[in-house]
């Protein structure tokens, strides 16, 4: 196995993020066009019609394929710029989930196949339900 490149994230290959709005994600902090609706943090607009992604149609997506592939030869990835650019923090995400699955790098590269699809499981879940925030006394 090659070196780890700087720009590989466990995410994609253990992770998934869905959003208030039912967007999913790599992360919360990636920033991938929107699917349905635009939200603060999206590079695209999106359709504004309500069609959420299934956990097993996005995971092995052609979007996320192509997220693995590129991941794996190093390359920087624009969805990627909260974390290669420290936008929120000097402690990134991607440190977050390498740190968290470092035992399993090694799978990332021997259960991607050509195409970038994966039978690693999901097992790291980030849903939120609601971005308001409340106090019950």
């Amino acid at each position: 196995m090659q070196p780890k490149p700087q720009t590989l994230c466990m995410a994609p290959w253990t992770h998934t993020y869905l959003s208030p709005q039912t967007e999913r994600r790599m992360c919360c902090a990636s920033r991938e066009p929107a699917q349905n609706f635009e939200q603060y943090i999206d590079t695209a607009e999106g359709t504004n019609e309500y069609n959420p992604m299934s956990l097993p149609t996005w995971w092995n997506s052609d979007h996320l394929k192509s997220v693995r592939l590129k991941m794996l030869r190093g390359e920087e990835l624009e969805e990627c710029q909260v974390c290669n650019d420290k936008l929120l923090h000097t402690t990134v995400y991607r440190d977050h989930f390498n740190n968290m699955f470092k035992d399993i790098i090694k799978q990332a590269y021997e259960r991607a196949n050509e195409d970038g699809s994966t039978d690693m499981p999901v097992v790291s879940f980030d849903y939120r339900f609601t971005n308001l925030y409340r106090i019950y006394r």
